[in-house]
């Protein structure tokens, strides 16, 4: 999961190399590139908060209606979200 119901703030950053050097053998090997290149990697990193991923909880918030749930500084309502 990405973000949870109690996430307010995202960010998210992507880098393409047009080439990575490494040693991921079962990369090159099911791409039959013996040369230990890869040619157009993509980085994505994403950083949220507050966080969440406890054992247990679900990262969606249910309620009989859509957007009754809402935290109290987020009580709008787009397309049925927070």
């Amino acid at each position: 999961q990405l973000v949870w119901a109690r996430s307010y703030a995202v960010g998210c950053g992507a880098f393409t190399c047009q080439e990575v050097e490494g040693d991921d053998q079962d990369y090159n090997n099911n791409n039959n590139n013996n040369n230990n290149q890869n040619a157009n990697a993509m980085f994505l990193v994403c950083t949220y908060g507050p966080g969440g991923n406890f054992a247990g909880e679900p990262p969606y918030t249910t309620g009989s209606k859509p957007c009754e749930s809402c935290p109290y500084d987020r009580s709008y309502c787009n397309k049925n979200l927070c």
